[in-house]
C-alpha cells in the first residue's frame, strides 16, 4: 500500500512547479520519517512489566546466549516488557534503567504482567512497584551499612591485633631483660654472701684480739723495748694491724649493706617479672580472643561468593590513602641512578614463595555489575614466610596503613618503587638500605580479607605498572 501511495505522489509531481514539487517532497519525507519512527515506537512500546524471580539474570545485547552482557538484574526488580504479544518467544525484549536488551523468557526467571487499562489500576500498580522498590532499596542500604561496619570492624580489629602483637613482643623483651638482670644480681648476691661468710671467722678472731688488747692494755702486748726506737716500731706495727682490722670491718659492713640493697633490688625485679608474666598472659588471652573474632568475621566475608560493593568502596578508599602516602614521601637523591631498576625488566625474582591468587588490572564484579582496578598482585603464602626485596633500595615507609596492614615501601631510584603489604613483622626500619634478595619482613595477614597473602606493587612516577611483566618466567 505504501508503494502505491508513493507512485501516485510521484505522478502528480510531473505537473507541479518547483515550489509545489519541493513542498510535496517535504511532505513525502516527513511521512516516511514518521512512518519509520512509528515502526520503532511500536517495536519499543511497553507491553507490560516483568518481575525478576532469580538472584541474577543477564541482560543480553541480542536474543542469544553468545551475545554480550549489558547488565545484571537482581531478584525482585521490575522491568518493562517491550512488544511481546507472543508469550511463546524464547527471549523477551526489556527496558531497565536506560538499558534495552533481551532476557530469557522462562516462568521461573520472570513473571509477566500486562499493562492495566484503567488509570486507577495503573496508579495502584505504580504504588505497588514503588513500595517494592523502596523495600528493596532499604534492604540494600541496610545490607551495605552492615557490610561497611563489618569491614571497618575487621580493619580496626587488625590494627588492635597488630598493636597487641607489638606489645607482646615488647613485653617479652622486657621479661628477657629482667631475667638477665635477675641472673646478674643473683650472681653478685651469691658472691657477696660468700665473701661475708669467709670473712666472718677472721673478723670474729680479730674482734676477740682487740677485746683482749683493751683488757690487758697495749703495752703488755710486746716485751719491754730496748730503746725508744724499738718502742715506736712496736706502736707503729700495732697501728697498722688495727688499721687493717678496721678496714676489714668497714668492708664487711659495706658488703653487708650492699647485700641488703641487692636483695631488695632482686625482690623488686622478681615482683616486676611476675607483673610482666601476668601482663603477657592477659595479652595472649586477649590476642586469642580477638583472633577468634577476626576468624569469625573473615568466615562471614568468605561465605559470600564475591566482594561486595562496600568492600570495593573500602579498597578504593584504601588505595587513595596509599596514593597520598606515596606522594608525601620524599625520594632520595642518592638513589636517582637512571636505568638501574629498568634494566631488570623481566628479570626480577618473586618477593616471596607462593601462588598468585589475584592479578593486576581491571576486573568485573558480576554481583554488582561494577568494575574494579587492582594495582598489584596478591600472592598466597605460608605463615611466617620471609619477604625479600626484589631489588636494592631504601626503605621510605614501614608502618601500618588502613586496608594494607603492615606496609613497606622501597625506593629503587629513577622514580621506581615497590610495595609489600599485609606483613606480620618488620625486620627492617625506615631509612635502612637493603640489597636485592635481602629479607625485609615476615609475611602475614594484617589488613587482609584473603587470609595469609602478600600484596605486591611496582610503581613508576607514582603510577602502578603490571608486576607480572617484571618477573622472570621461571619465577612465576
Amino acid at each position: 500500500m505504501c508503494f502505491l501511495m508513493q507512485t501516485k505522489i510521484f505522478k502528480k509531481l510531473v505537473n507541479f512547479d518547483f515550489f509545489q514539487v519541493f513542498f510535496v517532497l517535504i511532505l513525502f519525507f516527513s511521512f516516511f520519517f514518521l512512518w519509520e519512527k512509528s515502526l520503532k515506537a511500536a517495536d519499543n512500546s511497553v507491553f507490560g512489566y516483568g518481575i525478576i524471580n532469580v538472584e541474577k539474570l543477564n541482560i543480553r545485547k541480542f536474543p542469544s546466549m553468545d551475545a554480550p552482557i549489558l547488565g545484571i538484574l537482581e531478584k525482585g526488580l521490575y522491568v518493562k516488557i517491550l512488544n511481546n504479544k507472543n508469550n511463546k518467544l524464547k527471549w523477551l525484549k526489556i527496558s531497565h534503567k536506560d538499558i534495552n536488551g533481551y532476557i530469557r523468557n522462562r516462568s521461573n526467571y520472570v513473571t509477566l504482567t500486562k499493562i492495566q487499562n484503567s488509570v486507577a489500576e495503573k496508579n495502584k500498580q505504580k504504588k505497588k512497584i514503588d513500595k517494592q522498590t523502596r523495600k528493596i532499596q532499604k534492604k540494600i542500604q541496610s545490607f551495605a551499612q552492615k557490610e561497611t561496619m563489618i569491614i571497618e570492624a575487621l580493619n580496626n580489629l587488625d590494627f588492635e591485633l597488630n598493636k597487641l602483637k607489638i606489645n607482646i613482643s615488647l613485653t617479652k623483651k622486657e621479661i628477657k631483660k629482667l631475667n638477665t638482670a635477675i641472673f646478674d644480681i643473683s650472681i653478685k648476691r651469691k658472691k657477696l654472701d660468700n665473701n661475708i661468710s669467709q670473712n666472718k671467722k677472721y673478723i670474729y678472731a680479730r674482734l676477740n684480739a682487740l677485746y683482749k688488747i683493751k683488757m690487758i692494755g697495749r703495752l703488755a702486748l710486746f716485751p719491754m723495748p730496748d730503746s725508744a726506737f724499738d718502742f715506736f716500731l712496736q706502736q707503729n706495727s700495732l697501728k697498722k694491724i688495727l688499721a687493717s682490722d678496721f678496714n676489714m670491718l668497714t668492708k664487711q659492713m659495706s658488703d653487708m649493706e650492699s647485700l641488703n640493697l641487692i636483695t631488695d633490688e632482686l625482690e623488686k625485679k622478681r615482683k616486676t617479672k611476675i607483673d610482666f608474666d601476668n601482663k603477657i598472659k592477659n595479652q595472649i588471652r586477649l590476642l586469642e580472643k580477638k583472633t577468634q573474632k577476626r576468624k569469625a568475621i573473615l568466615k562471614d566475608i568468605k561465605n559470600k561468593k564475591n566482594i561486595s560493593s562496600s568492600s570495593v568502596l573500602f579498597l578504593k578508599q584504601a588505595s587513595k590513602m596509599l596514593d597520598k602516602e606515596i606522594k608525601a614521601l620524599k625520594a632520595d637523591k642518592d638513589l636517582n641512578k637512571k636505568g638501574a631498576f629498568s634494566k631488570f625488566y623481566g628479570l626480577l625474582e618473586m618477593p616471596v614463595k607462593g601462588s598468585i591468587i589475584s592479578k593486576f588490572g581491571t576486573r568485573q564484579n558480576s554481583s554488582y555489575n561494577s568494575f574494579t582496578f587492582q594495582s598489584g598482585i596478591d600472592i598466597k603464602v605460608q605463615k611466617g614466610a620471609p619477604v625479600r626485596a626484589v631489588f636494592k633500595g631504601k626503605l621510605l615507609y614501614a608502618n601500618w596503613l588502613k586496608g594494607y596492614g603492615n606496609l613497606i615501601i622501597l625506593n629503587h631510584g629513577d622514580n621506581y618503587y615497590t610495595l609489600y603489604a599485609h606483613l606480620e613483622k618488620f625486620l627492617k626500619n625506615k631509612g635502612d638500605f637493603v640489597n636485592t634478595g635481602e629479607i625485609l619482613a615476615i609475611a602475614g595477614d594484617t589488613g587482609s580479607i584473603k587470609g595469609f597473602c602478600l600484596y605486591f606493587e611496582i610503581r613508576h612516577h607514582g603510577k602502578p605498572v603490571n608486576p607480572m611483566k617484571w618477573f622472570k618466567k621461571m619465577a612465576l
